[in-house]
């Protein structure tokens, strides 16, 4: 499943509920590409980890 097709089936659920605003509040095409910000992240932990295990 696509976030796209995740966002449309949750909608009326989740986000219009009022429960969640903050997630409501994040525009579509924030995180349109999940894997690329997972592997952003991912390497900006490992070159912090990196730096703290070269000081060590």
């Amino acid at each position: 499943m696509t976030l796209e097709g995740w966002r449309l089936a949750q909608q009326n659920q989740i986000l219009d509920s009022g429960r969640c605003p903050l997630l409501a509040t994040i525009p579509a095409e924030t995180a349109a590409d999940l894997d690329g910000l997972f592997e952003y992240g991912l390497a900006r932990h490992l070159d912090g980890f990196a730096v703290l295990v070269e000081h060590s």
